[in-house]
């Protein structure tokens, strides 16, 4: 059972007022620019709470598949249960480090590691498509 208001509806309500009440009603430029920057962040916000973790969930197993291939040992994945955020976060900075170890130990730009990592950060990119587009669609500074 929800507890309405959900933190959705609730950040959509911190934008509306900034960008329908107070943004409009401040007469300093620099003040109504940061009106906009503050409902900028609230939408990276809201988009995050909806993509992230799935995101980093599925980057993690991407990365171990990644490392594997590459010959690395890699520990297992989290309990097969959906990790805190913290918990995805922190798996998937520690892989993206041995990858990036990996592609610095790697001169051959066409080498095995380099063409992984280069496809890797490819479905990365793909896969944040919202967090740089979605979330900035409202007016800018």
């Amino acid at each position: 059972m929800s507890n309405p208001p959900d933190p959705h509806t609730l950040i959509a309500a911190v934008i509306g007022a900034l960008e329908h009440e107070i943004e409009p009603a401040v007469a300093d430029e620099y003040a109504a620019s940061l009106c906009r920057t503050a409902a900028q962040m609230l939408r990276q916000l809201d988009v995050r709470l909806r993509d992230e973790l799935p995101a980093l969930v599925r980057e993690s197993a991407d990365l171990r598949d990644v490392l594997r291939e590459l010959g690395e040992q890699v520990p297992d994945s989290p309990a097969p249960r959906w990790p805190a955020i913290d918990e995805a976060r922190a798996d998937v900075t520690a892989l993206e480090a041995r990858l990036a170890e990996l592609v610095a130990a790697e001169l051959d730009e066409n080498s095995p590691v380099r063409v992984a990592a280069r496809a890797f950060v490819t479905r990365q990119l793909r896969g944040r498509l919202s967090w740089e587009r979605d979330a900035y669609t409202g007016p800018r500074r």
